[in-house]
């Protein structure tokens, strides 16, 4: 089973992205809050995949995901932002609008 860590602020978004990426098949393994919550679940449970917010309380979520990459470059990695606007650049993580994720194969992303 493919593992994904959300990360969001609004643990309202939190709830409704864990039942979409279930619903999709995926095991959410852990919610964190902001990125210092993330960090820890990331190294705590080495998820195949991570949802992450671009608007984080501490830190851009563009940072974030480059962290993590830069940790694990294995990781799957999907921005998420209400701004359609948010995403990186070509390069980088996909990017997925929130209002969007419903009617995307969130399965495809991470696995």
């Amino acid at each position: 089973m493919t593992s994904i860590l959300i990360v969001d602020d609004d643990a309202g978004f939190r709830r409704a992205a864990r039942a979409l990426l279930e619903r999709a098949g995926l095991v959410v393994v852990a919610e964190a809050g902001d990125a210092a919550a993330a960090r820890a679940a990331y190294r705590e449970h080495r998820p195949d995949g991570v949802l992450v917010d671009v608007n984080l309380p501490d830190v851009s979520g563009h940072a974030l995901a480059g962290e993590l990459l830069a940790a694990a470059p294995e990781a799957r990695i999907v921005l998420t932002s209400t701004d359609e606007r948010a995403g990186g650049p070509q390069w980088g993580p996909p990017f997925v609008p929130k209002l969007e994720l419903g009617e995307r194969d969130l399965a495809s992303y991470f696995t």
